[in-house]
């Protein structure tokens, strides 16, 4: 792409998202990105003892970050050894239409300010059944999200980009240099999506000095790469969609 392609005038695109409601994305994600004026998007799994604690996550979406949806009891493939629910494999359509709207309906519920949010594959994975009967359910997902996050190999073309399969890469263990540079490749008009878990401990850790420094970078070049939840992202792009080619990067 040429030119300005995002709003402001910015280069690129950059949407932070973290998983699973860790305690740590609470205490130390939340406060790192508002001191620096970035807001984020929070996968939940929004089962009972979550929604029991739903008003720390009201008061973070109040603040203009994204709560979305992960799926009630987060189904992945039974090749994971630590599998303790029905796996992938085993359901079906039907079934995983259930967790979908399952885990929306009660995230509008707990969150009724919140006008609309995006779905993210549980360990990324997009299919329910095996061999033959092995089909996908991204259009499961369509039916009741505006856009979803999974998993790629670089940054997204707003042009090109599946919005209820958007790419993302894992930012688990990266230095602030290798976060930085991720970024950075979306300066010719792409969107990066990173992908979080917890910070300072939990599984799939990252560091909280270098998530700190990657906000840092993100707060100092905003006026390049901008930076917002999945779901703010995905409705500009449809927006552009909506005017056609000679629109991108119109928006004021």
């Amino acid at each position: 792409m040429n030119g300005p392609a995002w709003p402001g005038g910015c280069a690129g695109a950059v949407s932070l998202t973290f998983d699973d409601a860790l305690p740590s994305q609470l205490d130390t994600a939340v406060p790192l990105l508002e001191g620096r004026n970035l807001r984020a998007t929070f996968y939940v799994n929004p089962n009972d003892a979550w929604c029991a604690n739903a008003e720390v996550w009201r008061a973070v979406q109040s603040r203009g970050h994204e709560v979305g949806n992960h799926t009630i009891s987060h189904p992945c493939s039974g090749n994971f050894g630590w599998i303790r629910t029905k796996p992938l494999e085993d359901m079906t359509l039907d079934e995983i239409e259930a967790e979908v709207r399952s885990g929306r309906e009660a995230i509008e519920k707990a969150l009724p300010d919140q006008r609309e949010f995006s779905f993210c594959y549980p360990c990324y994975q997009d299919f329910v059944g095996r061999g033959e009967g092995r089909r996908s359910y991204v259009p499961v997902v369509a039916r009741y999200h505006r856009a979803a996050r999974g998993w790629g190999e670089s940054p997204n073309d707003p042009e090109r980009v599946d919005l209820h399969y958007i790419w993302a890469f894992p930012g688990s263990g990266l230095k602030a240099r290798g976060l930085i540079d991720l970024c950075e490749q979306a300066t010719d008009g792409r969107w990066t999506v990173l992908v979080f878990h917890g910070l300072g401990g939990g599984p799939h850790p990252t560091a909280p000095r270098e998530f700190r420094k990657l906000c840092t970078h993100l707060d100092r070049n905003r006026d390049r790469l901008w930076t917002a939840p999945l779901v703010e992202v995905a409705s500009e792009i449809l927006v552009r969609r909506e005017r056609g080619p000679a629109q991108v990067g119109s928006t004021p």
